[in-house]
């Protein structure tokens, strides 16, 4: 079995992204964020490629079909891209998921048919970047803030990036190669 991650965004102003900025900022009046970033993260199997084919076959995937990105809109890398805004504040990043899984099988099945390419199993989920003001919290009580103020949505007032009920949240740690793993 194959594993590839490969991150997509879009090309043009992600105005979902600009709004819940916006939010942040002036509805919960968060002033330590700087920028917000929003990538959808992709995780492929497969289960007789080389890592090579794989990450070929991700390739064709993104630009031969419209199943799972519009290549006329959306970007993708199989890295989270490492020109990430320079900061002398923390870089904080979030991967969003359902609660409930979703089945990809018939999507699996629609590359199939499309590119003859097997993909065992397809997973998203949404990664939040946040560039934040330099402070002086700890990393440990940086994450309680944001997590408190920014991410958990509770009230009109609290939280936007994550809704309890249906989502859960896991922290992503910067790598020294621009790419994010689960802290």
């Amino acid at each position: 079995m194959t594993t590839i991650t490969a991150f997509s965004t879009l090309i043009n102003q992600d105005l979902a992204c600009v709004s819940a900025r916006e939010a942040i900022t002036h509805i919960l009046n968060y002033p330590r964020l700087r920028q917000l970033k929003r990538y959808t993260q992709w995780e492929f199997t497969f289960g007789n490629l080389t890592l090579p084919e794989a990450e070929s076959a991700v390739t064709t995937i993104f630009t031969k079909t419209f199943f799972l990105i519009n290549p006329n809109k959306e970007n993708y890398a199989l890295r989270l891209p490492a020109n990430l805004p320079k900061s002398s504040g923390p870089q904080i990043a979030i991967s969003v998921r359902p609660k409930s899984p979703v089945n990809w099988s018939a999507m699996c099945t629609k590359i199939k048919s499309k590119t003859s390419i097997e993909v065992s199993s397809i997973a998203s989920s949404t990664v939040w970047v946040m560039d934040l003001n330099p402070g002086e919290l700890s990393e440990e009580a940086l994450r309680e803030e944001l997590t408190e103020r920014v991410i958990l949505a509770g009230s009109v007032k609290q939280g936007i990036l994550v809704n309890p009920v249906s989502e859960q949240f896991e922290w992503l740690e910067t790598r020294a190669t621009g790419t994010y793993a689960v802290a």
